[in-house]
């Protein structure tokens, strides 16, 4: 089996309650949204996979994967 494509869904939310939602953004890779949101991959990384508590900016975004 061939490998599945993906993209990054980022969810811009006003509050940190996440209720209202401002943005949907899309991107191909991890490395992208880092570059996007001026961070390390590391840091992108690690709040995908729920390794920190999200803090900073991370408090208003929500990080998932969608398979197309």
């Amino acid at each position: 089996m061939g490998r599945t494509t993906n993209q990054w869904i980022v969810n811009v939310y006003l509050d940190k309650e996440r209720i209202q939602l401002i943005k949907v953004l899309t991107f191909d890779t991890l490395q992208e949204i880092a570059h996007c949101l001026d961070r390390k991959l590391y840091e992108v990384s690690n709040q995908y996979h729920k390794i920190k508590k999200p803090s900073d900016i991370f408090e208003y975004l929500y990080i998932y994967k969608s398979y197309i």
